[in-house]
């Protein structure tokens, strides 16, 4: 994951769209929405953090970055922030743009996983109101895993 986050902002940025051939069950984290507003790095580094990082949270948290909602995004940096190993952090943080004050959450990590999950619904009523801004239609779909 380091080694992923660390190719730098110009490749990060040379991937932002994803190529409309393929298939949505190898895409589990993004629907259309996303697909315009995440890049391609980030969405690989989200897969691989599946592997070692409980999925369901780690996807909201993907989604809630994506929210127009400043408060709801903060919630998603908030998460991450506590459960990123701290090199893994740092490497990923600039590609996060997290516009927060800086100061750390006194809240334990499961306070914020919590509030996580409780704002699972407002994320998706807020990417909802994005698509619909945007003109994208409902979102496909998303497979769970197994």
């Amino acid at each position: 994951m380091e080694r992923e986050a660390a190719v730098g902002k110009k490749v990060w940025e040379s991937q932002r769209l994803l190529d409309h051939t393929e298939e949505m069950d190898s895409a589990p984290f993004v629907d259309e929405l996303l697909r315009d507003r995440a890049s391609r790095s980030l969405e690989h580094v989200f897969r691989l953090l599946a592997l070692m990082l409980p999925r369901e949270p780690l996807e909201i948290a993907f989604r809630g970055l994506h929210a127009g909602d400043q408060n709801l995004r903060g919630v998603a940096l908030e998460y991450l922030e506590s459960v990123l190993p701290g090199r893994v952090r740092k490497t990923l943080w600039p590609y996060l743009e997290d516009h927060r004050p800086a100061g750390g959450s006194q809240r334990s990590a499961d306070k914020i996983m919590a509030s996580l999950v409780q704002s699972h619904h407002s994320i998706e009523l807020d990417l909802a109101a994005l698509r619909k801004k945007l003109g994208s239609g409902p979102p496909p779909a998303t497979p769970k895993a197994t």
